[in-house]
């Protein structure tokens, strides 16, 4: 280009000066391309291609699916062709086949066919991106009846009451593994296992069992099981828990929370070392309104308060760990507040502390909390904010560690999986799901 601008100015030049006899090519000076570049340079025009996607007609499949997106011009000066589809994955899936209908026209259609590999699947076409499938080619585990739910940075871990087990999910390719169970690891076996917790170093599993009423600690490595303390089983003393469902490690690591739903309904600590139990807070320990089926547990960074859901009440409960008293943050039939609560049941608390994320079966939501003033705001919910696969029975949250992402285990008998929410759109996709 810049010898191109050189000849271009010489011509110039010459046509200038031919009237002169003679021209002193020798102390001829070019100018650098930078200084002719008014002359020269000319803005290409910038080509537009805008397309939106509708939701795809399928967001589950494996090789033999076909997956259906259908398009509407926005602002476009041609036809739009396969070459301007870009396929993005989480893992390794990957359609072979792409075919495009009706390309000239305001409503274009995409169909996937021959897709292989594992992992959630996005189109792109310019700025424009779909919604994912998720595709799943895989021999795996699958599910049945996933009851809580744990993020770290590249699995989700789930126990199943169904399998009576816990198992592992690839946030990538959704490949679904057994940890401890039937067929891994040694020590008692899981008899209905709800509530899970990891340590911080991610080397071990706390699970509750309800069948067994015992806390049971998972080596990760291993799959091998230690009953830590159980009612049933003698181990530890103290006050028994009945239809435990959730649990919280404190920052120490030395101490578990319970909740208990059955008999007296209560919040029961347990200390790791010897295994003993005893009552933290309950209907006839500790003031404040009745506790009323305890769902979701959660603690402060200073293992000073615990806080908890009463999935019939449909209220936040904070308790002072010393005295057992209870406070409520959030009374979920008030209106003013926010939506109405109808079954809460997980319950994760911000890092900075400032708020709650909740997942409420009985309304199809996730849904934030307010710490200081208890208003509730919707993040997710079928036909209401957000797209993608319906909830259907979502039973835990995780949240990832931006919290942009949350992770519901749905128990619902034609998911038992994961659903992954974005936390910002409210947008749900597949991690994996039974097939």
């Amino acid at each position: 280009m810049n010898f191109l601008r050189k000849i271009i100015y010489i011509t110039l030049t010459l046509s200038l000066i031919s009237c002169e006899s003679r021209i002193d090519f020798e102390n001829l000076e070019f100018l650098e391309s930078n200084d002719i570049d008014d002359i020269t340079d000319v803005e290409e025009p910038i080509e537009k291609l805008e397309y939106s996607f509708a939701v795809p007609d399928n967001f589950y499949g494996d090789s033999a699916q076909v997956f259906k997106f259908q398009l509407t011009k926005v602002e476009s000066d041609r036809d739009l062709t396969k070459s301007d589809i870009k396929q993005v994955s989480t893992g390794n899936s990957k359609c072979d086949t792409i075919q495009l209908i009706d390309a000239s026209e305001e409503n274009p259609q995409i169909e996937l066919t021959d897709c292989n590999g594992n992992g959630n699947l996005t189109l792109e076409i310019s700025q424009a991106r779909s919604l994912p499938v998720h595709i799943d080619n895989l021999a795996d585990e699958q599910l049945s009846a996933p009851f809580d739910v744990v993020n770290t940075d590249d699995f989700i871990y789930v126990s199943d009451t169904g399998r009576d087990g816990i198992f592992s999910v690839n946030k990538s390719t959704g490949e679904t593994l057994e940890i401890s169970g039937p067929t891994r690891g040694t020590g008692e076996s899981f008899s209905t296992p709800t509530g899970l917790v990891i340590n911080k170093n991610e080397t071990k599993f706390y699970a509750l069992d309800n069948g067994k009423k015992a806390v049971i600690e998972i080596d990760i490595a291993t799959g091998n099981r230690t009953v830590i303390s159980s009612s049933n089983l003698a181990i530890g003393t103290g006050n028994n828990f009945s239809n435990p469902t959730r649990l919280i490690l404190n920052n120490a690591e030395d101490k578990i929370y319970i909740c208990s739903r059955g008999g007296s309904r209560e919040i029961v600590e347990v200390d790791i070392s010897t295994g003993n139990r005893k009552r933290i807070s309950s209907n006839s320990f500790g003031n404040g309104d009745a506790i009323n089926t305890p769902y979701g547990l959660a603690i402060n960074s200073a293992d000073t308060k615990l806080y908890f859901m009463g999935r019939n009440n449909r209220n936040l409960y904070e308790v002072d760990i010393s005295n057992g008293d209870r406070t409520v943050i959030s009374e979920g039939n008030n209106l003013s507040q926010g939506v109405k609560l109808s079954t809460p049941h997980g319950l994760i608390l911000s890092d900075d502390e400032t708020k709650f994320f909740i997942n409420d079966l009985g309304i199809d939501a996730v849904v934030s909390i307010d710490k200081a003033t208890g208003n509730r705001s919707v993040l997710s919910r079928n036909a209401e904010k957000g797209e993608g696969p319906l909830m259907v029975a979502p039973l835990g949250i995780a949240v990832n560690e931006d919290e942009t992402k949350a992770y519901l285990n749905d128990s619902g008998s034609s998911i038992d999986g994961i659903i992954q929410v974005d936390l910002s759109t409210g947008d749900r996709s597949f991690l994996t799901k039974k097939h």
